[in-house]
């Protein structure tokens, strides 16, 4: 399809930087092809208790959550009486408010440039970390080269990995790099060129030794060749 939109470039799979696609848990519809079946979810309850859900994508995620909650108390007995905040409780750094939100931004990233973290950086580390923003930049009171990139060309920063494990219970190099920092999937080249400093603190936190440092590199990098471009 770039072919044809942009025929004058004569683009080639190595003019590609990354590539990515969506699976969506789509519930089975007789007659109808995934183009039109519906991205509803659906929650059964079932006896003996059995309650499931399929269906939906992550931005109602939450709202399923309530409504599979909404039928799990009742089978746990006796409530003690508390509402059901599931679908509107802020995630973990999340409690800005939309009206404050853009104060909330121009504040942080204005504090991130003075901390030394370089501009290209400031937009995700917002969006990523919202007020848990202070963890980090506490971490470089005492040591500013915890602000410093991974590796040039990876927006992930060294202190990124000692908070991911200290307080987000990271213990592989991929629980890092893929469901931490999102740098499989929105990183050019899987943010492989720093794999290798991420792993040093990872092994220096969780006192790995030499042999499961190898080997937690060696997963990441299999897992980012299986992500790789298709042959032509």
């Amino acid at each position: 399809m770039v072919r044809d939109c942009f025929p004058e470039q004569n683009l080639g799979y190595d003019d590609v930087l990354a590539t990515g696609a969506g699976v969506r848990p789509l519930i089975r519809e007789e007659g109808k092809n995934t183009r039109d079946t519906s991205r509803e979810d659906a929650v059964w309850h079932s006896p003996p208790g059995l309650i499931t859900v399929a269906g939906g994508k992550i931005t109602t995620d939450r709202r399923m959550a309530q409504r599979v909650l909404e039928l799990v108390d009742p089978e746990l007995g006796p409530a003690p009486g508390l509402p059901n905040r599931t679908a509107t409780v802020p995630l973990p750094g999340a409690d800005v408010g939309p009206a404050g939100l853009e104060a909330f931004h121009a504040e942080r990233s204005q504090d991130l440039v003075e901390a030394g973290v370089a501009p290209e950086a400031v937009e995700r580390l917002c969006w990523l970390y919202g007020r848990q923003l202070d963890n980090l930049l506490g971490l470089a009171v005492g040591d500013p080269s915890w602000l410093e990139p991974l590796a040039p060309g990876v927006p992930a920063l060294r202190g990124e990995v000692f908070l991911a494990v200290e307080r987000e219970m990271a213990l592989t190099l991929i629980d890092f790099m893929d469901r931490r920092a999102a740098l499989l999937l929105f990183s050019l080249n899987f943010g492989l060129a720093g794999a290798e400093a991420a792993a040093d603190i990872m092994a220096e936190s969780l006192e790995w030794d030499a042999n499961r440092k190898a080997t937690e590199l060696a997963a990441y990098r299999e897992l980012a060749s299986e992500h790789g471009l298709p042959s032509e």
